[in-house]
């Protein structure tokens, strides 16, 4: 269909007029005509001005997150007439045997050198590197296969 050069003068200026009022209309579509007369603006009721209910949070759970946290301060006790809080100690006694210690692996930095090491006393689990303190045992060395840890006066090799 071969269209005339007379037709495509009229075709082309309505096809825009046409979809520049469907656009012009998507564009302003949901919007409201502000009207200048205060008669015409709509008004709520009294009732619907504030919010009649009041919302209390009940914060009656433990915070996982705040876990550490809350222990420590239970640990002080605070009063009035206190001049400062005193921290309960504990009093944390060594291993005596070495089956209550197991070296469970090692996970080493390539880039920083940093090596560290997953250990269990009595239990629990600890992620420790040389030279930390553990339950009054010091660790001496870390190595793919063994821990050396000093326990009082004695070393003790714990293998994996």
């Amino acid at each position: 269909m071969a269209l005339g050069k007379k037709t495509l003068y009229y075709v082309v200026p309505i096809n825009l007029v046409l979809w520049g009022y469907i656009g012009y209309k998507i564009y302003t579509w949901g919007k409201d005509e502000v009207s200048d007369n205060p008669t015409e603006k709509a008004f709520l009721p009294a009732k619907f001005d504030k919010d009649s209910n009041n919302y209390q949070l009940a914060l009656n759970y433990p915070d996982p997150f705040l876990k550490n946290e809350i222990e420590k301060q239970k640990n002080y006790s605070v009063k009035n007439n206190s001049k400062s809080p005193k921290p309960k100690e504990k009093k944390i006694a060594p291993v005596e045997k070495a089956d209550e210690i197991k070296y469970m692996g090692l996970v080493s930095n390539q880039s920083s050198g940093v090596t560290t090491a997953l250990v269990s006393v009595n239990g629990k689990s600890y992620v420790v590197k040389k030279g930390e303190t553990i339950e009054g045992m010091l660790i001496k060395s870390i190595t793919q296969e063994t821990l050396e840890l000093k326990v009082g006066k004695e070393l003790v090799l714990v293998k994996k």
